[in-house]
């Protein structure tokens, strides 16, 4: 314990931990001591989880500037950005010098040209949520509303728009109690989804429901594998039960075929193609293939 920086020994309680407690990193330290340990940072500190088994105690950086904006810099030829706590010196080329446009937000402008921008100017500036804009040679800058984020609709039109808040923050489909059919999640948007006179909303699993025939033992029809929309994930059809597969974190939904479910899977982002397609040969058990999957990801 004595190697770790910025740790002080005699601040650590040993105790032993109850396997049901245990959780995966202090797993990881009972499995070099058997014993389980805490460290408390100081007070100057804040703990940062650096990986699955690697926690420290880091120094708090704390910002260099409060207020989002620019200012010119007496005695300089530029200004400070204060952006996310940080600032910058950004110094103006040779032939421009720096101007106060407003008492957040100073620009480098041409030196010995009356007009300070080009027509058409009109741009968000970056962390400072507003556009500065160019009207009759002179540049001006307008400040978002709180409730607003500044939006770049193309190169010479920059505009506030309201922040629109999501409606939903899990994404999933999830069966409506009296109704039939389902809430759905993505990208914010709740949206209600009815099933058809001859369906009924099931639940699959806790984020995931769908529509299946009212009347019939089978849930869906033999070799149904599709990625499901905004849910990163696929549902496929076993033995005339529906089930949902989540992707993980690091994967994303690819639908290899529409008309053959053995070659629908999580695949690494940027993948074209799964390496056990070309490594294993496929059964027609699609538990199988998804066994052959997971040892080749």
């Amino acid at each position: 314990m004595s190697n770790v920086p910025g740790v002080i020994p005699s601040a650590a309680a040993v105790v032993p931990l109850t396997p049901a407690k245990r959780t995966r990193l202090e797993y990881s330290t009972v499995a070099k001591s058997g014993r389980l340990s805490f460290l408390k940072c100081n007070p100057d500190q804040e703990c940062h989880n650096y990986s699955d088994t690697n926690a420290l105690c880091r120094k708090i950086v704390k910002p260099s500037c409060l207020i989002p904006g620019r200012k010119c810099v007496e005695g300089k030829n530029g200004y400070d950005q204060c952006v996310d706590g940080k600032s910058e010196f950004v110094e103006c080329k040779a032939d421009q010098k720096c101007i106060i446009v407003d008492k957040n937000f100073s620009s480098c402008v041409p030196r010995d040209n009356e007009q300070e921008c080009e027509k058409g100017y009109d741009k968000c500036i970056d962390g400072l949520n507003g556009h500065a804009l160019c009207y009759k040679g002179r540049l001006s800058f307008l400040k978002c509303n709180p409730d607003q984020e500044c939006h770049n609709y193309s190169d010479t039109n920059a505009l506030c728009r309201k922040i629109v808040k999501p409606s939903c923050l899990i994404p999933g489909r999830k069966c409506v109690e009296g109704k039939n059919g389902y809430d759905q999640c993505v990208d914010g948007k709740s949206e209600f989804v009815e099933c058809k006179a001859d369906q009924k909303c099931i639940i699959v699993d806790k984020n995931f429901s769908s529509c299946v025939p009212r009347d019939n033992e089978q849930e869906c029809e033999k070799g149904y594998d599709k990625c499901i929309d905004g849910l990163n994930g696929h549902a496929l059809c076993y033995k005339g039960r529906l089930s949902f597969l989540k992707c993980n974190p690091d994967q994303e939904c690819h639908n290899y075929s529409d008309t053959n479910a053995l070659y629908q899977t999580c695949t690494a982002q940027n993948d074209k193609k799964p390496t056990w397609i070309n490594n294993q040969k496929r059964t027609s058990d699609p538990l199988d293939n998804l066994r052959s999957q997971n040892e080749y990801m």
